[in-house]
């Protein structure tokens, strides 16, 4: 009368036929047939039927649905891949899987089988693994109902006993200084007999702002006891960098004897081009033709690079002017580039004050440019008369018996003297004289 199937729980619907007349055992007789979503994994079915009477009939049964083999993992929780172990013949695998349908674990090591065991009921494995000095794959294998092999791989590197200490570690960077925001750094570390310290704990420090060291960056040197790594410079300025080691202990940690610390090296971080200073070296006076002294130096030690030190002058128009450039390099106290500019040109003066734009730009070794320029002004006074009579000089008179008379003088001033007049006045008119 009625028919259900409840899978998981969960009610679904069945659909009851009547047997054909006249098949055997057909009366009292029906099918039913349904389709029923079923879960990963497993699955409990229960069909219940209910007659006329109200009698209620069931049966059960399990359905075990076969994991997806993408869904399905293994995870190998110890060692750790890349784990490095010391003086030991044996390691502790342990981990855990996912596919409930599996039915074994394997244990292989360097791709050979070393061990099966039944899968465990709460998803964990755990084997004692022999291992060899040297590099060591260790694969752990489930495998189902239907076939299904997961797996997961790690690798380990077991060394010899200790039995010397380890020297001191030497630190090396690619660059002295850099615009990055970050040095590449290279550590070896060997043991006092010059063997390399393979599997060592090596833990990379830098000066904070504050000068203080701190801990950058940890890594296990290689079986050659080498470590590379990036250690970050967040700002620019001068960092000190080392490295403190600790030889591997036989139970695959750092332990093996006490920290050693590397030697120190200096590395500088800069984001701007080279400093640019100006001065004069003689007066702003036009008729001495002004040279100006102009030097490119280092930043934090950063070395100017050759031959990217321009300087140019020009009026304030744009009119550039011819110069000299001397080199000034060998005079006490100039740390970088330094140059002497001599005006060659005669200065286009047009009025009392004239003025002029030195412009200089130069970079630095990592390619890090500077650009700069100073104003400065020339100034021009008018050309002066002087005469030599004492009288003549002082009151601008002068007293004279005869018609004419002779004058005695000179004329001074900052700009060379092109030509000039002597006006002169009296009771007969004003005469004007032409100087040659």
């Amino acid at each position: 009368i009625r028919a259900q199937v409840l899978v998981n729980g969960a009610v679904q619907d069945l659909t009851l036929h009547e047997s054909p007349a006249g098949q055997q055992g057909a009366q009292g007789q029906l099918t039913f047939d349904g389709t029923i979503a079923l879960r990963e994994g497993s699955n409990t079915v229960t069909i219940e039927v209910e007659d006329s009477e109200g009698r209620i009939g069931s049966m059960a049964f399990e359905v075990m649905r076969r994991r997806g083999a993408s869904q399905a993992t293994v995870t190998i929780h110890e060692p750790l891949d890349g784990a490095a172990f010391q003086d030991v013949s044996e390691v502790m695998v342990a981990g855990t899987f996912t596919d409930d349908m599996a039915e074994r674990v394997r244990l292989l090591l360097n791709g050979a089988p070393a061990e099966d065991m039944a899968a465990s009921t709460d998803s964990t494995f755990y084997f004692i693994a022999p291992v060899q000095q040297g590099e060591n794959t260790i694969t752990v294998q489930t495998e189902d109902y239907w076939g299904t092999v997961t797996s997961d791989t790690v690798q380990v590197t077991v060394y010899g006993p200790v039995t010397h200490a380890l020297d001191r570690p030497v630190l090396s960077v690619a660059q002295d200084y850099t615009a990055s925001a970050s040095v590449q750094v290279s550590v070896q570390v060997d043991y006092d007999d010059g063997t390399p310290a393979g599997g060592a704990r090596v833990v990379l420090e830098r000066t904070s702002k504050d000068g203080a060291y701190e801990t950058v960056a940890e890594a296990t040197a290689s079986a050659q006891g080498q470590v590379t790594a990036m250690v970050p410079l967040p700002q620019a300025g001068i960092y000190y960098l080392r490295v403190r080691a600790q030889a591997l202990g036989s139970d695959g940690l750092a332990g093996g004897g006490g920290w050693v610390t590397s030697n120190v090296k200096q590395v500088i971080r800069v984001i701007e081009g080279p400093l640019l200073e100006y001065s004069f070296l003689e007066g702003q006076k036009f008729n001495l033709k002004p040279t100006l002294h102009v030097e490119a130096l280092p930043r934090e030690g950063v070395p100017v690079a050759q031959g990217t030190f321009v300087v140019s002058i020009a009026t304030d128009n744009g009119v550039p002017l011819q110069v000299t450039t001397r080199d000034a390099a060998g005079e006490l106290g100039c740390a970088g580039v330094c140059k002497d500019i001599i005006i060659n040109d005669a200065l286009p003066l047009q009025g009392d004050v004239e003025s002029y734009r030195l412009t200089a730009s130069a970079s630095d070794v990592l390619g890090l440019s500077s650009t700069g320029d100073r104003a400065f002004a020339m100034d021009i006074h008018a050309p002066e008369v002087h005469f030599d009579d004492q009288e003549l000089e002082a009151h601008h008179e002068l007293l004279a018996s005869q018609g004419s008379v002779h004058l005695f003088g000179s004329i001074t001033g900052e700009n060379a003297l092109a030509n000039g007049t002597v006006e002169v006045r009296n009771s007969a008119g004003t005469a004007v004289y032409e100087l040659r």
